[in-house]
């Protein structure tokens, strides 16, 4: 007797967690759902993937070799910048990321005509804010600078944090696909970007050789103007002015080393566009006052200070295709 009664408890103990088993999630999922639709209906209005990207490459051959050093190193470079915005919500607080690399060729006296010397990489994520006619940004500029086939100088790498503001004609393409009849003041024939950086020594417990190597920058500041001088449907003039000034110090050697730097750059542009792209010819011409570094202790330069990251008074010709 006992035990059908057991049995009998059992059958509509079962019955009742079945019950509640199919029901309460059923219901619970729909109030799930319910609350959350406004959330994914505000996703759906206001947040797109992807919603831009900008392409350049540029190939470029350099003149007036001043140095030895300049003469081996400066032949021909290019660079591939591939910048994509990958989530915008509401047209207005973006989130994006750039990669660049740019491989150089030298030249060897009596030797070799194409020589492969050495090759730089760009990783930047970062945030960027619309606000009308002006954009804000702030990221990480991760930057390495590796030789090929040698060892000549030692690898250089950093991670600058960056505070900049542009206008909205900054990049290539809104720059150059602005019609002609809305040029209507001299303001709007400019594009522009200011940047602020600073070069992290240290992050959190991450080792200080990870974040920062064989760099000696502090801090840098850089002014981008490249002003319309005349553009029609399918041809546009311009010229380009870049200055950068910043601060530098190295406490490797024997007396330490701490001074400011600046570069300057001009540069006139040609440019034939189309709907989707277009093409850029470009002089530009380089004076600075960077310092020289002391080359690797085993390679071709050792116990000498040479120009690696200078360009004063070299000329580039170049051509450079964006979309």
């Amino acid at each position: 007797m006992g035990s059908i009664c057991i049995s009998s408890l059992g059958g509509k103990a079962t019955a009742l967690v079945l019950f509640l088993a199919l029901s309460l999630p059923a219901s619970t999922g729909d109030t799930l759902h319910s609350e959350a639709e406004p959330l994914r209906q505000w996703i759906v209005d206001n947040v797109e993937l992807i919603p831009e990207y900008h392409v350049d490459a540029d190939m470029r051959w350099f003149y007036n070799q001043t140095c030895d050093y300049f003469r081996t190193h400066y032949f021909i470079e290019s660079t591939i910048k591939i910048e994509l915005l990958l989530l915008a919500i509401k047209e207005r607080g973006l989130v994006g990321c750039t990669f660049e690399v740019t491989p150089g060729m030298g030249q060897t006296p009596r030797n070799v005509f194409f020589d492969p010397m050495d090759i730089h990489y760009a990783w930047i994520p970062f945030l960027e804010g619309r606000f009308g006619s002006i954009e804000g940004q702030m990221g990480i500029d991760h930057r390495c600078f590796h030789e090929v086939d040698r060892k000549d100088f030692p690898t250089v790498y950093w991670n600058e944090l960056f505070l900049a503001a542009q206008s909205t004609s900054y990049r290539y393409k809104p720059f150059w696909q602005s019609n002609a009849h809305e040029l209507k003041s001299f303001r709007d024939r400019f594009g522009w970007r200011v940047q602020w950086g600073y070069f992290l020594r240290e992050f959190g417990n991450v080792k200080p050789s990870n974040i920062n190597f064989e760099n000696h920058r502090v801090h840098e500041t850089n002014l981008h103007l490249r002003y319309l001088l005349e553009r029609s449907e399918r041809l546009g003039a311009a010229i380009l002015t870049e200055a950068t000034v910043g601060f530098w110090r190295d406490l490797s050697g024997p007396m330490p080393i701490e001074e400011g730097y600046w570069r300057l750059e001009l540069s006139p542009e040609a440019t034939v566009l189309n709907t989707r792209h277009g093409w850029v010819f470009f002089f530009l011409f380089t004076l600075d006052d960077i310092p020289s570094v002391p080359g690797a202790a085993e390679g071709r330069y050792a116990g000498t200070m040479q120009p690696r990251f200078s360009r004063n008074k070299l000329i580039q010709f170049g051509v450079r295709m964006f979309m």
